[in-house]
């Protein structure tokens, strides 16, 4: 139970948030995630329109708080982009596109007719996970909470809500059409499961660089062959790591006392594998294995582990079966998972931030790092020698090391950092040490420029017509890879076996880094000993490749397995076939309404005429603000009942104020009201 201080707290929080995410509504697109806003308002205090879609638009407020959301969704996975990159690579566009399609599919509501009553509006907001405890349960005491405080913009959430409401009608009805056939998903559990043995040739020509070339790449830039910077530090760490969730070690009591592994996993599990009951196949111990598996290989078959800490959060294990590679002689596991993400309080991660800056500050004025530390109950540490290319650093979690050696490159000696953010602890740190960058004659470094001469050479436009060349040569004057190295002796080539490979179980690490379903589309229906190809890997490396033998799967699995892969392959095909369709009305729909963009309030939203970039915190401090001023922008609740709510479906008409939703008793409600139905029929209009 929670303490009265700290639901009344939480819940407020929760008030603002629903404010924000009822304005600014849910991608449709990309990730299902809310993105935050300024609200419904449009008036924009200079920050400009992005795009005007007809009836409504998108501002350059909405645009800026939806790519600090993708930020902070992709900095759970370690990745720290700024908007520059973001931009490069593609994202911020989506993310715009996403807010286009969002508002053409509402507009499509409205077009017809979609309305709904306030009492089935209520129902629906009752779903909202804000609303329900880790039962799933509808939480009595958090609505209650929310609806008995004053001053709330009730007009303005059933419109958006009605908003929102009629966007997910809309699209269900024009994904409701999605079929697959069985003989599909036969076919296609077959081909999964089918197992292959193969052999492959890599088509690399050889590449021996002369003394000149070899010489001309050391004299291009020695300094790359230098021995680089070395750094000490003395630092002192304020953890931002999230409290392992308390049901992780529920759930492993659970599934040791014998609680099906799979269902716990459908039901917990916040990881892609949650659908197919946690199921990660046979993972392959090796240099590529992430550090958070590594336990599998200390377990045994029908183990459960402890949780892990990962970079989504805390994994648990299952092992169910093991066995011995034919490829390497190592023991193989087959194992399920379960993932649990780890969040930290935003009140709690703020006032951690502000702690890490109230050092640095006190660090900085001082130069004393011992002092300052002390002050705040805080103990400093010692780095060891590093530079930029060091894999570990002492007393630096491995999850941190990457970004912390990297700062501290540009600090100098007997500096002070400002605040190093990390996935797992904010940095203060002082260079103690600095051992300046060598460079080392050629004879010493010889290997290092060979290889980085080859190298340059396999991405020449030369070399790449060779390869070309070559693939044809082959093509025309073979027909098996046992034929390529006596035919094309020059090429130097090996005939490599690859047993056990499957579309569904391959794991890099035991083979060439492809992609196991082009492999199996390019030996298609081929007979034994038939080469087919030419095959890419995603290094660009290519290769021919014949079937040894081919292993469908047999009547235990068809047994066994066919029945609950069915039902993970239908629901993963009706929902690319339920992507395709939504997508195809999207494109037409924005082809038919072409939008168009600012380019500069495009550029000025992502910072790129701005002198910085906002902190990288920002995704905090936005989800912190924005709803304070999404609830300022919001008209008083008792202002005059002629007065419009600014998000309001249409703008001109009198709104009159809405009734306060009715608090629920202290129990769990009844059950919510039935989503609408997919044909013309809708909840009553208001």
């Amino acid at each position: 139970m929670f303490i009265v201080q700290d639901l009344m707290r939480k819940h407020r929080r929760v008030l603002l948030w629903i404010i924000l995410i009822l304005i600014v509504g849910p991608f449709v697109l990309w990730g299902g995630s809310f993105g935050a806003g300024s609200g419904g308002d449009n008036s924009l205090a200079g920050d400009g329109i992005i795009v005007g879609t007809g009836e409504s638009v998108i501002t350059a407020d909405e645009f800026r708080d939806a790519m600090y959301q993708e930020r902070a969704r992709m900095a759970q996975f370690g990745q720290e982009p700024t908007f520059e990159q973001l931009l490069a690579n593609g994202t911020a566009l989506r993310v715009l596109e996403s807010l286009v399609s969002r508002q053409l599919l509402i507009q499509q509501a409205h077009a017809q007719g979609m309305d709904f009553n306030q009492e089935y509006l209520t129902e629906r907001m009752k779903e909202m996970p804000e609303f329900r405890n880790e039962k799933g349960e509808f939480n009595a005491s958090a609505w209650n909470s929310i609806i008995e405080q004053g001053g709330v913009n009730w007009n303005a959430i059933y419109a958006n809500l009605r908003e929102q409401v009629g966007q997910q009608l809309y699209v269900e009805r024009l994904m409701a059409s999605a079929r697959v056939l069985e003989s599909d998903l036969k076919k296609q559990f077959e081909q999964e499961n089918t197992k292959y043995s193969l052999r492959y040739v890599k088509v690399q020509p050889k590449v021996e660089p002369t003394e000149e070339q070899i010489q001309k790449t050391y004299n291009d830039n020695p300094a790359a062959f230098s021995l680089p910077e070395k750094r000490q530090a003395d630092f002192v760490a304020v953890s931002v790591e999230a409290p392992k969730p308390a049901l992780a070690d529920e759930l492993v009591q659970r599934a040791r006392a014998g609680e099906d592994f799979a269902e716990l996993a459908k039901q917990n599990s916040l990881g892609d594998t949650k659908d197919n009951g946690g199921d990660i196949g046979w993972v392959v111990e090796g240099f590529t294995l992430p550090e958070h598996q590594r336990p599998l290989f200390a377990m045994k078959p029908d183990e459960i582990s402890e949780p892990v800490k990962g970079p989504a959060g805390y994994y648990i294990y299952k092992v169910e079966e093991e066995r011995t590679s034919e490829i390497s002689g190592q023991r193989d596991v087959k194992a399920r998972e379960i993932v649990l993400r780890a969040t930290l309080d935003p009140e709690e991660l703020k006032a951690r931030h502000e702690k890490a800056n109230q050092l640095a500050a006190k660090a900085k004025e001082t130069g004393d790092l011992a002092a300052a530390a002390a002050e705040f109950g805080l103990q400093v540490q010692h780095s060891g020698e590093f530079s930029v290319n060091s894999l570990t650093l002492e007393g630096i979690p491995a999850d941190d090391a990457r970004v912390f050696r990297a700062t501290l490159a540009n600090v100098a000696l007997n500096e002070m950092s400002d605040v190093v953010t990390a996935p797992a602890n904010l940095y203060v740190a002082k260079v103690t040490s600095f051992v300046p960058s060598e460079v080392q004659p050629l004879d010493a470094v010889r290997e290092d420029v060979i290889q980085r001469t080859i190298a340059d050479a396999r991405r020449s436009p030369e070399y790449a017509g060779q390869v070309a060349q070559l693939i044809e040569d082959i093509q025309a004057k073979v027909h098996s890879v046992d034929q390529i190295p006596t035919e094309f002796p020059d090429l130097g080539a090996t005939i490599e076996a690859l047993t056990d490979f499957s579309m569904k179980d391959f794991r890099f690490g035991s083979g060439p880094p492809w992609d196991p379903r082009a492999v199996i589309a390019a030996v298609g229906d081929k007979e034994p000993g038939v080469m087919a190809g030419p095959v890419q890997d995603f290094l660009g490396e290519t290769y021919f490749v014949e079937v040894v033998s081919r292993t469908p799967p047999d009547e235990k699995a068809w047994a066994e397995e066919w029945p609950e892969a069915q039902k993970t392959l239908r629901q993963m095909n009706e929902n690319m076939q339920r992507q395709a369709r939504l997508d195809d009305r999207l494109r037409e729909m924005r082809e038919q309404s072409p939008y168009p963009v600012d380019q500069e309030a495009f550029m000025q939203a992502l910072g790129m005429n701005d002198p910085a970039e906002a902190p990288a915190e920002g995704a905090e401090e936005t989800t912190e603000s924005a709803p304070e001023a999404a609830s300022d922008a919001a008209p008083d609740e008792t202002a005059p009942a002629g007065e419009t709510a600014p998000a309001a479906p249409e703008a001109t008409a009198p709104v009159a104020p809405a009734a306060t939703p009715v608090p629920a008793e202290s129990a769990p409600a009844a059950e919510t009201a039935p989503a609408a139905p997919a044909e013309a029929t809708t909840p009553a209009a208001q």
